[in-house]
């Protein structure tokens, strides 16, 4: 998957995140797949459950947030998302 081309604002708001909001938006708008969306909704997950771990975690399901993660790591071309 090819790194987007994202603006440093957009970099800056991901690394110094000031408001959950600012960061959720980012996701929807140029990070999370309609692949993504589809499962998240048939799991009855927002974002804001994904980044705060508000999520019972099967292994099955942790693998799919961590890809998820993975994919958008990938995207932005830092490695900041991930479980703690």
């Amino acid at each position: 998957m090819p790194k987007l081309n994202l603006s440093e604002e957009i970099i800056h708001i991901l690394e110094h995140p000031d408001r959950e909001e600012h960061t959720i938006d980012i996701i929807k708008s140029y990070l999370r797949t309609e692949e993504q969306r589809k499962w998240m909704y048939n799991q009855d997950l927002s974002i804001a459950d994904i980044l705060n771990g508000r999520f019972h975690g099967t292994e099955a399901t942790v693998t799919i947030i961590q890809s998820m993660f993975n994919d958008w790591n990938e995207k932005i071309g830092k490695r900041l998302f991930r479980f703690s």
